[in-house]
């Protein structure tokens, strides 16, 4: 080895850009879904989260991604989910809601600002659902 400290320095940086470029910014959506007339708890609501897809896309419930389970007996859903890279940039993070005799919505839930620390930050969102007119008689 002509040059071991060169060669230490070398891998050292290499290890620091190859593992310090991507940064996981943890989140945690808390989710109460009512509806819009009267108040009460919406259960059985489909929720999609869409980090990525743009506003070309923001009303299409097939865009993002469905996160499982609906909202529980009292209206509520968890979900935690990460954002890599930064989180600061012009995106915007649709929460999609679909539930059959409701309208459909479409929220932005992007913090803003976006926090620079990486520990989990909550996201509670209150969401209230228009139900759907009942369908004229033939």
């Amino acid at each position: 080895m002509r040059h071991p400290i060169r060669t230490i320095a070398l891998v050292a940086i290499a290890t620091v850009l190859l593992t310090g470029c991507t940064k996981v910014y943890p989140f945690q959506l808390l989710l109460t879904v009512e509806n819009e007339d009267n108040g009460q708890r919406l259960e059985g609501v489909t929720v999609v989260l869409d980090t990525t897809s743009g506003d070309a896309n923001r009303l299409g419930m097939d865009y993002g991604s469905q996160l499982g389970d609906l909202t529980d007996s009292s209206g509520r859903f968890t979900h935690d989910f990460q954002i890599v890279g930064s989180p600061d940039n012009d995106k915007h993070w649709y929460l999609k809601l679909q539930k059959d005799g409701y309208e459909p919505v479409v929220v932005d839930i992007r913090p803003d600002p976006v926090p620079s620390s990486h520990d989990r930050t909550p996201i509670p969102v209150t969401v209230k659902m228009k139900p759907r007119p009942p369908a004229p008689a033939p």
